[in-house]
């Protein structure tokens, strides 16, 4: 199995950037009126703080992949149920 290498970004303060969370690893980040780019590529968020941040997927739907629809469906159940706030998950 080959391991997972994702960019590391630790306590950090993102500020009005258009952010491609896909391929990064944050932890603890704090990300302030950004809007933020999931792709199909893995990414991490753990302990994070959204606050007035829009949320763009460039993601493929693959025809018959219920694994791809599967992750779209995480992704948007963790944002309704996260009012923004904080979000902790792994997309790949």
């Amino acid at each position: 199995m080959s391991k997972l290498m994702l960019t590391t970004h630790k306590d950090k303060v993102f500020e009005s950037q258009t952010m491609v969370l896909s391929g990064h690893a944050f932890m603890k980040c704090r990300f302030n009126n950004c809007t933020l780019v999931v792709t199909n590529s893995p990414m991490l968020l753990n302990k994070c703080n959204f606050q007035n941040c829009n949320w763009r997927l460039e993601y493929d739907i693959l025809w018959g992949n219920k694994a791809s629809v599967k992750l779209v469906k995480q992704l948007i159940d963790l944002l309704d149920g996260a009012d923004q706030d904080e979000i902790s998950s792994i997309m790949h």
